[in-house]
């Protein structure tokens, strides 16, 4: 289940605009609305409209979110991001789009960031969330990959580490190897198998 999402230098959102799905205190739908208790206290809205005039950038936030679904995958090759910028601003083509998506699954939270740059992937990370803290899966720079305690010295994940492109995402890239092993698949599998359109 989506929580948020946040997207950045993409099409004409030049700032991160961010789609909240967190329930506002109003009660008066709460038989309705998924809770989720201990550690996280908070209901999430199983639905949301997005409403403005033509051209006022509702389909971007779709688009963004079926590209950044297709480009974990590994089904779209990065390059797109060159064609995605901010277009009102020739200076932000050389400046990285930003994706960010909270989600439950499982009733466990997830945070996913991604950071794409002249299409080549300079960032990226996932975490699992509690209240008021998070616990590092792995965190990818230009300079690599660093493991959380979780993944940390798992000679598996190091070898994948020395195969990866920069045109891959790290999460994409484990999921093709390790789709069937169930240490890694809690991890990864909301993140690959987000789907915009159902959920």
């Amino acid at each position: 289940m989506l929580v948020e999402y946040q997207v950045a230098n993409f099409g004409p959102y030049k700032q991160p605009i961010s789609l909240n799905m967190k329930s506002t205190e109003d009660a008066s739908f709460c038989a309705r609305v998924p809770r989720f208790e201990s550690p996280y206290h908070m209901s999430v809205n199983p639905v949301a409209a997005i409403y403005g005039p033509n051209s006022s950038g509702k389909s971007t936030i779709f688009d963004s979110l079926f590209l950044l679904a297709s480009t974990i995958r590994g089904d779209k090759p990065t390059i797109w991001q060159r064609r995605c910028t901010f277009t009102l601003d020739p200076s932000m083509q050389d400046e990285p789009t930003l994706f960010k998506l909270v989600f439950m699954l499982d009733e466990k939270m997830y945070s996913y960031f991604l950071a794409i740059r002249n299409g080549c992937v300079i960032e990226e990370y996932l975490a699992s969330l509690t209240a008021d803290q998070e616990e590092l899966y792995f965190e990818r720079t230009v300079d690599g990959v660093e493991f959380g305690s979780a993944w940390d010295n798992d000679i598996l994940l190091t070898e994948i580490v020395k195969t990866l492109s920069e045109k891959d995402t790290f999460a994409g890239r484990i999921a093709k190897i390790l789709s069937n092993n169930e240490k890694y698949k809690e991890a990864y599998s909301g993140v690959v198998n987000y789907d915009p359109a159902t959920r």
